[in-house]
């Protein structure tokens, strides 16, 4: 089974989220396009090229719904000299000076043990396979954070992500 396969497999079925801005409030032009496709499946690589900045600032549900597309896109692309893959690695990396950030902690929530199993094996592809070409300090931090077991008990403790889905509702009012 392919690394884009498990993607495709594990993101199956992601409904199109109500809600596209962490913040609330405004619309940035990178996610504009994004919102035109109602399966994560038909995102047009060039629409990702252009909106190569946009996981930062997606709320948990549309990170959620976007992210197979980015992570599909920079399989497909590699390599190149896009910034899509740096860009996403970053948007894996919770770790901001050296601490968890609560903020990129918030963009997971929702995650799946599957879709984060899909994202540590995209992770360790790029790194086994592209690693001089890619940002390798942030994806290997990034990687830690994923298969570390904190990670799943964080994500996966139901008292935790009720408190972060509720912090994100908050923000997004």
């Amino acid at each position: 089974m392919t690394i884009i396969h498990i993607i495709e497999e594990s993101f199956d079925g992601l409904a199109y989220p109500d809600d596209w801005l962490r913040c609330g409030g405004g619309d940035d032009d990178d996610v504009k396009e994004l919102r035109n496709y109602r399966d994560w499946r038909a995102i047009p690589n060039a629409v990702i090229e252009r909106g190569f900045l946009a996981l930062p600032i997606l709320s948990a549900k549309a990170f959620q719904f976007v992210l197979p597309a980015y992570l599909r896109a920079v399989l497909r692309n590699f390599p190149g000299d896009s910034p899509v893959s740096d860009t996403t690695i970053y948007s894996l990396n919770p770790y901001k000076k050296g601490k968890l950030d609560e903020f990129s902690l918030g963009q997971y929530i929702y995650l799946t043990e599957p879709q984060r199993n899909a994202i540590v094996q995209w992770l360790e592809f790029l790194l086994c396979e592209h690693a001089d070409e890619i940002d390798d300090v942030h994806a290997r931090a990034a990687l830690k954070y994923w298969k570390d077991a904190s990670c799943a008990k964080t994500l996966g403790s139901p008292r935790t992500r009720k408190n972060l889905k509720k912090r994100d509702a908050r923000r997004n009012r």
